[in-house]
């Protein structure tokens, strides 16, 4: 549960958890105008307030006014859960798409697609490197292959790397101790 990964952030007992869900729509606010009761949503880790410019430009995952589930208020894994401005902050889950498989995009897919698409703007027949193949890692592995990058892949961990392999990574780098890298310099 990666949510763990945050203890050190002040919430007040009780706190619901859960920035990474998935889930069925009970109930949505009269001003809600794109979805309705019975709709499959996921909800991404951070939600934007809808009103300033990066909103306004589509960016709302880096909102100047950014709310973040299960830390800026109750997160996901509670019964019910209110999403603040739904029409920006949910995005319809396909039925074909499992709720186990979609509940990672809503936060290391997403995070892993900013940086390599907006970020790093990887183009078709460059070469990317990912620095540690954790979930977010492995993600922006998986992304900029999927860009038609030239994806290299450095962490410690051999089954880690053997997954960013699978994931379509072209070259991937062990390091298991300190290394200026000159064996890997042709």
């Amino acid at each position: 549960m990666s949510d763990l990964s945050w203890v050190d952030v002040n919430l007040e007992l009780p706190w619901v958890l859960g920035h990474e869900f998935t889930d069925v729509e009970e109930e949505v606010g009269k001003e809600v105008k794109n979805f309705k009761k019975g709709d499959r949503v996921i909800v991404p880790f951070s939600q934007g307030g809808g009103s300033c410019e990066q909103c306004l430009s589509g960016h709302h995952t880096i909102c100047d006014n950014l709310e973040m589930m299960g830390f800026s208020y109750w997160g996901g894994f509670g019964k019910y859960t209110a999403i603040p401005n739904a029409d920006l902050n949910m995005v319809h889950l396909p039925e074909s798409v499992g709720f186990e498989e979609e509940a990672s995009v809503g936060c290391r897919f997403m995070t892993s697609f900013q940086a390599v698409t907006e970020q790093a703007k990887v183009k078709p027949g460059e070469w990317a490197a990912v620095y540690g193949v954790g979930v977010v890692g492995l993600a922006a592995a998986h992304i900029a292959n999927a860009a038609r990058a030239n994806v290299i892949v450095v962490d410690i961990s051999q089954e880690k790397l053997d997954l960013a392999k699978k994931a379509g990574a072209a070259v991937t780098i062990t390091v298991k101790k300190r290394t200026r890298g000159k064996q890997y310099m042709k």
